[in-house]
């Protein structure tokens, strides 16, 4: 039977106050070109008391 290994580069408790923009990119790295009306915008993802918060709207 296989045991659970944390791997830190691979984690994250969001425990800080701000997004840890090392393991994460709150931005469109690689200007993907996504079928319409999708768009990866700056600012839509949070760090709010602890959990990870994913902003999604039709615009």
């Amino acid at each position: 039977m296989g045991k659970w290994v944390k791997v830190e580069n691979l984690t994250d408790e969001f425990n800080e106050d701000v997004l840890d923009e090392v393991k994460w990119n709150n931005r469109d790295p690689f200007k993907w070109f996504v079928r319409v009306p999708g768009l990866f915008k700056k600012n839509t993802v949070f760090q709010i008391n602890g959990n990870l918060q994913l902003t999604a709207n039709n615009q």
